[in-house]
């Protein structure tokens, strides 16, 4: 019998949620280098994407997703594929040429610097009541409303640092919030916040680095997951 008190964790109502009080991460992003698998017909790197697990469920606020490895944003977007590509017993998974092509590698150039919720963090975690099972949930509208309450948080959080379900290396979800006004607000600790509507488009800075097809970290990531990758036209 499933234990109840085990079950996924839904999104709270976001006046409740606000009351709780969350400081930014600690964590010295800067001191990696962040990579991107991006979608090359792109002209902007922040969309809300649907099938993306923490972009806020309303779509209001455009996203980008970067990993601190190129095998980690591959198998962010691969992964899934891979595995269940495994698990039927297939030892060889084909991409098509024109697919691949697609997409490109992109190194951030210019990290700016951020006010992130970290749920890499013990301390957050158990403030926010998101647990690893609620982030990693199959039913992506799970995760994403959790996202859609840390964006509207009184922190005004630019996004989220979280680790990859995959290789549990580090990945940061930033975002564009729709509100352009500056306002300070007093946390009860004496801290105060800064609520802004910063255009993180323009703050960011990325350079292409190398296509996706016939990639090293494509096949690093395929032959780590005991498969053998074939590009194929």
């Amino acid at each position: 019998m499933a234990d109840p008190d085990r079950s996924v964790r839904r999104p709270p109502e976001q006046a409740a949620f606000d009351r709780i009080e969350l400081t930014p991460s600690a964590f010295p992003i800067e001191t990696l280098a962040w990579s991107r698998l991006a979608k090359v017909a792109y002209r902007s790197q922040f969309y809300a994407s649907t099938g993306s697990r923490l972009t806020p469920i309303s779509r209001h606020f455009p996203c980008a997703y970067i990993g601190e490895s190129p095998e980690t944003v591959v198998a962010e977007i691969w992964g899934d594929r891979f595995y269940a590509h495994r698990a039927l017993g297939h030892p060889i998974y084909a991409i098509f040429e024109s697919e691949a092509v697609q997409w490109q590698y992109l190194r951030v150039k210019i990290l700016p610097k951020l006010n992130l919720c970290d749920l890499t963090d013990p301390e957050t975690l158990l403030a926010t009541g998101f647990d690893a099972a609620t982030l990693y949930d199959t039913e992506l509208k799970i995760p994403q409303g959790w996202a859609e309450a840390i964006a509207r948080h009184p922190a005004a959080f630019d996004g989220i640092l979280y680790r990859s379900r995959h290789t549990q290396q580090l990945c940061i979800v930033a975002w564009i919030r729709p509100s352009p006004k500056a306002v300070i607000t007093p946390l009860a600790s004496g801290v105060h916040v800064r609520h802004s509507g910063r255009a993180l488009d323009k703050e960011f800075e990325f350079e292409p680095v190398g296509p996706f097809l016939n990639s090293v970290s494509a096949y690093s990531v395929a032959t780590t997951m005991r498969l053998k990758l074939s590009f194929v036209s």
